[in-house]
This record gives structure tokens, C-alpha cells and sequence, in this order.
């Protein structure tokens, strides 16, 4: 069962990041803006060759001022591909619920306080929910078609 305690249901954000420097600010961005802050965000960058890796602990260290220790940030030795880094990040987390996220893609405003909304009474086990396009070619979740199990 998840805990409820002062703050709500804890949600884990797991990203998983390979050669994605020109979005992987914006999908940090996306998270940490929510109006019900994630428990934790693990990032698992998978062995990039490009800048991902210091845009993410560029951002960590801003946000670190804020919230320490909310981002934690794991470097994969060996490139693995989007399922080796997923697996690495869901070892990792602590939280009630587990939200997983590409390194290129965004949450739309609201997602966790909506979430929450429908997952305190109900206390999925699991949940899908859809994604919606935005005329920018931009993909959100969608929480109308949330349905638990």
C-alpha cells in the first residue's frame, strides 16, 4: 500500500538518457516544474557521447541549492540501450509509485497532482495513460485515459 504522510503519495521519476543534449534540460525542466514535486528523479545516463551527461549535473547542481539530493544521477559504464539503463534506474527507487520518462520527451504541467488525485483512492497497482501531440510534435501524457488495474 502506499504511504500517504504529510506530503502525499511519493512519485519516482526514472529518465533514461542517451545522446539527447538538446532536450534533456527541457525534460528536467518538465519534472522539477510540477506543482506536486517528484520524491526523486534518477536519471541513468547510458554511457553518452555527447554533453547529456554535464547538461544533467548542470541542472542537478542549480537545482541542488533548492532541493539536495532530489536528482540523482547514474552514468552507466557500458552503453546497454533503453531497457539495461531502465532497469538500472527502477533498482534504484524508493517511491511509491514509479514514473518512467525518455530523455527527449516532456510531462505536461499538473501530471503528478492529477496522478495523485486518482491514485489515492484507488491505490493502483498499475496504471497506462496515453500521450498526447502537441502541434510542435511535442508527446504529453494524458491523464484523462488513465485507467488502473
Amino acid at each position: 500500500m502506499a504511504s500517504t504522510g504529510t506530503h502525499g503519495l511519493k512519485f519516482s521519476i526514472v529518465i533514461t538518457l542517451y545522446n539527447k543534449a538538446p532536450f534533456i534540460k527541457r525534460t528536467l525542466l518538465s519534472v522539477l516544474r510540477q506543482s506536486k514535486p517528484a520524491y526523486e528523479i534518477i536519471v541513468v545516463d547510458d554511457n553518452s557521447s555527447d554533453d547529456s551527461y554535464k547538461i544533467v549535473e548542470s541542472v542537478k547542481n542549480n537545482e541542488a541549492r533548492e532541493h539536495p539530493s532530489r536528482i540523482k544521477l547514474i552514468r552507466r559504464s557500458q552503453n546497454g540501450g533503453p531497457g539495461a539503463a531502465r532497469n538500472t534506474g527502477l533498482e534504484q527507487v524508493s517511491g511509491d509509485y514509479i514514473f518512467l520518462l525518455d530523455g527527449d520527451d516532456e510531462y505536461k504541467p499538473g501530471l503528478f497532482a492529477r496522478a495523485e488525485q486518482i491514485f489515492l483512492p484507488t491505490n493502483p497497482a498499475c496504471c497506462s495513460y496515453s500521450l498526447s501531440r502537441t502541434p510542435t510534435g511535442v508527446n504529453y501524457p494524458t491523464l484523462k485515459n488513465f485507467q488502473t488495474y
